[in-house]
């Protein structure tokens, strides 16, 4: 279902596909003081979608947010 939560194990990977405006959502069960290198490839692997990653905290409360990467579409960050 489109942007339904989804639970995903780390280290873990997703490959899938979104509509136009469409939007995944995945809890990842962390600890206090785990660094993670989130990254979200579209242009990487040909695609024209325009991607971007959002951290949230327990509280909903965005923790850290990345867009355009330098010279791509494709986001990443650690967090």
């Amino acid at each position: 279902v489109e942007g339904a939560q989804k639970t995903l194990s780390l280290p873990g990977g997703v490959t899938g596909t979104l509509d136009a405006g469409g939007e995944d959502r995945f809890e990842c069960p962390g600890k206090k003081g785990e660094v993670w290198s989130v990254a979200v490839e579209a242009r990487k692997h040909g695609s024209p979608l325009d991607v971007a990653v959002a951290i949230l905290g327990p509280d909903g409360k965005e923790a850290a947010r990345s867009d355009d990467l330098p010279e791509t579409t494709d986001a990443g960050l650690q967090f």
